[in-house]
């Protein structure tokens, strides 16, 4: 009788109404490039050591939450130390968890649409204003007067640098305006930096600068989205409060030895990045 009365939409927050499942539905085609998937198998050198990672990988121990290995990996391929690493499931898991932890009511984030979808959907999740600066029509620049002007009071802001889905690189200069101009976290996504080289990043200023954040994943040039892994450089009271905030657990042992084992040899992907910018 309960089941028949039961009106689940009235019972949810109202700002979560509206959502939808996430169920992407695969239409008929020959080349589908709607989730960018690298398409490129693994090297022979990495697959044997992912094997080898997980056949000596326990599985009736929780995971380490912190995923300490693999941040030390992490660290070391981007010359720091594991305080400025976090790891999620997936970058998606990072950005909702920044958006939960400095969004919220009350609070702006703002981004350059078009860019990925999520941002908005995690800020509408946990009831950020999102505030747009569009994109030029044309060439799809930024502009860099009216973004400063938009982050004035802003909480955070996001930039996407490739930008998803324009390609384009974001200029160093405006990302320094930014972190001298205003007081906002400044998120760079970094999610497919590796076609466009390591000198595009500005990975090595996080150090150097509080409010900076470069997000970083495995699915991309690493080929593994399947694993959902993805990390965030930041400083470490960033780290913390996201460690704080995070649900315990989420990168399971697997994900964390295949990651592990890959990392260490991401030297060997590097004839794959060649190829598809190629």
């Amino acid at each position: 009788m309960g089941e028949k009365n039961l009106d689940v939409a009235a019972r949810l927050r109202p700002a979560l109404r509206s959502f939808e499942s996430y169920d992407p539905a695969f239409s008929p085609c020959r080349v589908n490039l709607s989730a960018n998937e690298n398409t490129h198998e693994l090297p022979g050198e990495v697959r044997e050591a992912i094997s080898a990672a997980l056949l000596a990988t326990p599985l009736n121990r929780y995971p380490d939450p912190m995923a300490n290995d693999l941040r030390d990996a992490l660290a070391r391929r981007h010359g720091t130390d594991r305080a400025h690493v976090v790891v999620g499931n997936g970058g998606d898991e990072l950005l909702f968890n920044l958006l939960f932890a400095f969004g919220g009511p009350g609070r702006v984030l703002v981004t350059c649409p078009p860019d990925f979808a999520e941002y908005a959907n995690f800020a509408r999740m946990t009831e950020t204003e999102v505030r747009g600066v569009p994109r030029d029509a044309d060439d799809f620049s930024i502009d860099a007067d009216a973004l400063v002007a938009a982050a004035e009071d802003a909480a955070l802001v996001i930039l996407t640098s490739p930008n998803n889905p324009t390609g384009d690189l974001v200029d160093r200069a405006l990302v320094r305006r930014l972190l001298d101009e205003t007081d906002a976290l400044v998120l760079v996504d970094e999610a497919y930096v590796e076609f466009a080289g390591e000198e595009a990043s500005v990975a090595p200023w996080v150090e150097h600068e509080g409010r900076l954040m470069v997000l970083r994943t495995l699915s991309k040039a690493f080929a593994l989205a399947g694993l959902r892994v993805g990390y965030l450089l930041a400083n470490p009271s960033v780290v913390d409060a996201l460690a704080a905030v995070r649900q315990i657990y989420s990168v399971d042992v697997l994900a964390q030895a295949v990651a592990l084992a890959a990392v260490e040899r991401r030297r060997a992907l590097a004839p794959v990045v060649a190829d598809v910018v190629a």
